[in-house]
């Protein structure tokens, strides 16, 4: 496993494509993810 972005709100675990789709829509969110 890998940490891609640092953050304490919330944790998201995804694998394969969907760890860029997660990383874009948090970003686009704001929302402090790791």
């Amino acid at each position: 496993a890998r940490v891609v972005r640092q953050g304490e709100a919330v944790t998201i675990l995804a694998y394969g494509t969907m760890v860029h789709v997660c990383a874009s829509v948090v970003e686009d969110a704001g929302v402090d993810a790791e």
